[in-house]
């Protein structure tokens, strides 16, 4: 068998794809994806559902499951202002989605706060404004610790 040597195309430019370097969009914003990259999530705060004006049957009807057990026995007759934040056993919520989230409830309204963790300064904003805090995890975090920690993975 002789060594066929590789068909070169004559007289013919070179495919315009294959001496073009791609450029790359300066963000995942220009780049007409929708979704955006997983460092893109550790950089903006997580969102907060709030639900204002509940009674203590809907709120204890707003309140996942894991959270029933977790409920002190006496509780105010309300009306209650629901901050619901991720509230999985690994979720963290820090200071700064705390901060954004008690901008855009009134000072008058009682608040009860659930999420998996609380770091530290979240948890002084919501003492501030007397909430009632419902965690998952009791585990002591900074803001500043955790931000380093999920930099470094």
């Amino acid at each position: 068998m002789a060594h066929r040597p590789s068909v070169i195309r004559r007289g013919l430019a070179p495919r315009a794809n294959s001496i073009r370097p791609r450029k790359r969009p300066a963000s995942w914003l220009e780049s007409g994806h929708a979704i955006p990259p997983p460092h893109a999530a550790e950089m903006t705060p997580m969102k907060c559902k709030i639900q204002r004006g509940l009674s203590l049957e809907s709120l204890l009807s707003s309140l996942p499951h894991k959270y029933q057990g977790v409920l002190p026995p006496s509780l105010p007759t309300g009306p209650f202002t629901l901050l619901l934040f991720r509230n999985g056993r690994e979720d963290v919520v820090l200071g700064r989605t705390v901060g954004a989230a008690l901008d855009r409830v009134n000072d008058s309204e009682q608040l009860v706060a659930v999420g998996g963790s609380f770091t530290e300064e979240a948890v002084v904003l919501l003492r501030l404004r007397q909430a009632l805090i419902l965690q998952l995890d009791s585990w002591v975090w900074t803001d500043a610790r955790y931000t380093s920690l999920r930099a470094n993975k």
